[in-house]
């Protein structure tokens, strides 16, 4: 009886995980705040001409953060591309460029249905520890096992794998627009955002490990490595 009801639990999650994806993800509100989609700006139309050799229509939104200083960007599928008001008007053209081929690549490689993927299998496997743990009564080893596993995952594994993909995007927008604008649109947004281009060595191990971007500094020396295969001059680090 625990064994089929069990086998229920997996069923219902494998269907559960089919409606999320056959779901058409764009019509799903990502926020509340008032956005405008003007591809008659002049900055936004140099934008779009940057990626009609690579076959790509991205839609690029302005999002009015009501006067809220908030540098920021990020996608969803279909190549919709959300971009802060604060962030649009700080930052000069060729940055603006980066910053949408970095949400690009993000979407050209499937960074979003990956994590999705993978965190859903995770949540079952450490679902099924703690069933497997009742059916079996071994709560005072299976469960902690469990705890710990879903605990360094979503904590440590989840993040590195978060970090690893930022560097990626990074490294396709430097294909795309160059080096030296992602470098300089990395370290616009960390002064905008007054955040540290890298992490005091106090928590360089600890804190930092549980983040889902890396530091400015560390995704600066991935792409200089980058460019130096390439032969690019490096941007100031």
């Amino acid at each position: 009886m625990y064994i089929e009801t069990l086998l229920y639990i997996n069923i219902a999650f494998v269907i559960f995980l089919l409606l999320v994806l056959f779901q058409p993800i764009s019509n799903i509100k990502y926020n509340k705040t008032p956005s405008i989609e003007n591809n008659e700006d002049p900055k936004i139309q140099a934008i779009l001409k940057v990626f009609k050799d690579y076959n790509i229509t991205p839609h690029i939104k302005i999002i009015d953060t009501n006067s809220v200083k908030i540098a920021n960007g990020y996608q969803s599928d279909k190549y919709y591309i959300y971009i802060t008001s604060y962030l649009f008007s700080n930052l000069s053209q060729i940055e603006l460029e980066a910053v949408v081929a970095h949400e690009i690549g993000h979407l050209v490689m499937k960074h979003n249905l990956k994590h999705f993927l993978i965190d859903w299998l995770a949540l079952v496997i450490g679902i099924n520890g703690f069933l497997f743990a009742l059916i079996e009564k071994r709560f005072y080893i299976l469960i902690p096992i469990s705890i710990a596993y879903l605990y360094i995952f979503i904590i440590l594994i989840f993040p590195l794998l978060q970090r690893k993909d930022e560097v990626k995007a990074d490294l396709f927008a430097c294909k795309v627009v160059g080096s030296d604008a992602v470098k300089s649109a990395l370290v616009k947004i960390d002064n905008l955002n007054k955040t540290p281009l890298k992490f005091s060595p106090k928590y360089m191990y600890t804190f930092s490990l549980t983040l889902g971007h890396p530091s400015t500094s560390v995704r600066i020396k991935k792409i200089n490595e980058w460019s130096y295969k390439h032969g690019e001059e490096k941007f100031p680090s």
